[in-house]
């Protein structure tokens, strides 16, 4: 079958331009997330406070969502503004309007950049292609850049505790950040779960290891020891405080799972995804990470985008015994780490960052030590 027009645009120029301004937008998003997170935890203020001052009016009820919502529409006229909107339970039912904007341009200027450096290819094609084919493209192509605004809303509320804005209003014993499109998919990028929960039935709806259930859900301080969660999509979940010990964790997707603080003795992580997951302060005497892979070198992700994830952050943990054989842990940190007695053969260890006064003590081979970072 003959090759279309457009077929061949896309072959010769927009997937080469595509990938060559998502690179871009990667550099710029890690070089300058720290600067960005305060700009957009001053939006969530935002909205908090005009939340707040009509909750003290009487205008608004108790909160259940505050959503980030993309709007297409304006990304036509290449303005970059989201909108922010505070729900009550009913979501977009709820009829009193509280909304406010956040400046979405450090991440969007670079899909303008896409369809200005495209538009000049458009006349090589005698008019068979046009600029109404162009503005598909672009509003197909800005999917991919919403998933930086959800990268920065997660990087950023890992600070939201400090916005005592937050904490003021009126919220709902389930509580959600989202971030997506308006009127259709979003994402949690935050969670409160207050609801009372029994540890048992917890535990059991976990053994039953259902498919796309337990991401983003709030295990806070559950004893779940003794578990059998083999498998299981566990990303983005909290379990900060919760027991774990002589859990078999073998091949869970622990993407920026939260962990700190949890009671993991024993518990076998072998074969699991870690990719940025945080074990800061966690019990892990004896827990084995055989084959685990949670490197933060360049990843595909399912969207076709080039992303690096955080490397995982196991500062202060005790991890006296624990096995890491054969791991991918290129950009860890272990800085405050009890490492007494553990195993990192044949470990990739890549920029990982360990404190100085384990440098004499630390069994690695030649390789790994002039690979990792002493601090």
């Amino acid at each position: 079958m003959k090759e279309t027009a457009f077929e061949h645009f896309q072959r010769t120029y927009v997937n080469e331009v595509s990938r060559a301004k998502l690179t871009d937008l990667e550099d710029f998003y890690r070089q300058h997330r720290d600067e960005l997170a305060p700009e957009f935890l001053e939006s969530l203020r935002r909205i908090c406070l005009r939340t707040g001052a009509m909750q003290s009016s009487g205008e608004k009820t108790k909160i259940a969502y505050i959503h980030y919502a993309m709007l297409r529409t304006v990304l036509r006229e290449k303005s970059h503004l989201w909108r922010v909107d505070a729900y009550d339970n009913s979501w977009y039912l709820d009829r009193r309007e509280c909304e406010t904007y956040y400046d979405a341009g450090w991440a969007f200027k670079f899909l303008d950049a896409f369809e200005t450096e495209l538009e000049p290819y458009l006349k090589r094609y005698l008019n068979r292609i046009g600029k109404a084919d162009l503005e598909r493209l672009k509003m197909r192509e800005a999917t991919k850049y919403q998933f930086y605004v959800i990268a920065l809303a997660r990087y950023a509320l890992k600070q939201a505790s400090a916005l005592k804005e937050l904490h003021e209003i009126a919220k709902e014993t389930l509580f959600e950040i989202r971030v997506g499109e308006y009127f259709d998919i979003s994402e949690t990028v935050y969670k409160e779960d207050l609801r009372p929960k029994d540890p048992q039935e917890i535990k059991m709806w976990l053994e039953k290891k259902e498919p796309n259930q337990y991401s983003y859900e709030v295990f806070r301080s559950l004893d779940l020891s003794n578990g059998d969660y083999e498998g299981n999509d566990l990303r983005y979940a909290d379990f900060n405080g919760a027991n774990l010990s002589r859990s078999n964790l073998r091949k869970t997707m622990l993407l920026e799972t939260k962990l700190t603080g949890a009671t993991l003795e024993e518990t076998d992580f072998s074969l699991a995804d870690i990719f940025a997951a945080d074990f800061k302060g966690c019990q892990l005497q004896g827990a084995r990470f055989y084959e685990a892979n949670g490197g933060n070198s360049l990843k595909e992700t399912s969207a076709g985008l080039l992303f690096r994830f955080d490397g995982v952050d196991f500062r202060g943990a005790n991890l006296e015994g624990a096995d890491f054989e054969g791991a991918d842990l290129n950009g860890a940190d272990f800085t405050g780490a009890n490492l007494t007695g553990v195993n990192f053969e044949e470990a990739e260890l890549r920029g990982a960052v360990f404190s100085k006064e384990t440098k004499d003590n630390l069994v690695l081979d030649e390789e790994q030590r002039q690979a990792v970072i002493w601090r």
